[in-house]
């Protein structure tokens, strides 16, 4: 297990290579460390031009992974965009120049991005640059970089979207057109870290509790269209709470981080817990699997974050 820290912020968004070589790691500080995982070092460190270190505290960036050809793309909520070159060191910045970006999803082989903000937009990306497709205005406004979009199998893209009231839906697009084709109603609660299960058509997310009210976190698993159960709930208030999810590549398991450091996975066939590790992050804030499944990161608050090798 390595335990390692950025500067202070707060982890949230993890990317390993394809290699399982480098990991990078993303959260409240507008900035982007890449870490060399066999060195145990920090590689670089990237940050949008523009915006960088002037944004509100939260979740900054709404896209970061490894493009197919291995450089690592980051997309901020300010529409800025940074592609880095681990294997040269290069870096090429640029802006979308209009609005706010929210949550982010992306073709298999990163030919498009759709991003859900003020606006719901399609971007093609020759590469370099994004160019955009589409877009259409959004009633409400996404909710701070962490309820999800995800692109289904059959070309629906899935986001959650807010009204800024401690409400949720999740909207259901064309992603060829962007039209809106439905959306669930979230009730009285908010939607973090949206996840699409292996099948291709169940969701997975955090439902986070109400401001006021009883408490209503709880990990929820449905298809939109169709009525979401919780898997695992919290029924009482100071009990711990469930903050982040990730997927196995292999589909088998579901990764879910806990505010008291604690990451349970369970097997998405049957739902029963499979492992769970104690981490000395309090709270996880977010987790991720490398693509070969062999190694996984959680990190929280104070830039700390931990990588290991599961042993499922």
């Amino acid at each position: 297990m390595l335990a390692l820290k950025t500067s202070k912020q707060t982890v949230e968004r993890f990317a390993f290579s394809a290699d399982g070589r480098y990991l990078a790691v993303a959260g409240s500080s507008w900035k982007v460390h890449l870490w060399d995982l066999a060195a145990k070092r920090l590689k670089a460190q990237t940050l949008p031009t523009l915006t960088g270190g002037t944004g509100a505290p939260g979740c900054q960036f709404d896209w970061l992974g490894f493009l197919p050809n291995g450089q690592l793309f980051s997309l901020s909520a300010m529409g800025e965009y940074v592609v880095h070159d681990p294997a040269t060191g290069k870096t090429a910045q640029a802006t979308l120049g209009r609005g706010r970006v929210g949550e982010t999803a992306a073709e298999a082989d990163c030919s498009a991005f759709y991003s859900t903000g003020w606006e719901t937009r399609k971007w093609r990306f020759d590469g370099r640059k994004l160019h955009e497709v589409w877009n259409f205005k959004v009633q409400g406004h996404l909710r701070g970089g962490r309820g999800g979009s995800v692109l289904m199998p059959d070309g629906t893209l899935v986001s959650a979207v807010s009204n800024g009231s401690n409400r949720t839906w999740l909207h259901a697009r064309d992603s060829t057109t962007g039209e809106l084709r439905g959306q669930h109603h979230g009730a009285n609660s908010l939607i973090r870290d949206l996840t699409l299960l292996a099948d291709g058509k169940t969701l997975a997310f955090v439902r986070e509790q109400e401001y006021c009210g009883p408490t209503r976190n709880a990990i929820m698993v449905g298809t939109v269209g169709s009525k979401f159960e919780p898997l695992v709930m919290v029924k009482k208030q100071g009990e711990k709470l469930y903050t982040s999810l990730a997927l196995h590549p292999s589909g088998k398991w579901l990764a879910v981080g806990q505010a008291d450091g604690v990451v349970r996975i369970f097997d998405t066939a049957t739902w029963k817990e499979m492992v769970a590790y104690e981490w000395p992050v309090k709270p996880i804030e977010g987790v991720a699997f490398a693509p070969d499944g062999l190694k996984a990161a959680a990190g929280g608050e104070d830039g700390k974050f931990v990588v290991w090798d599961l042993d499922l």
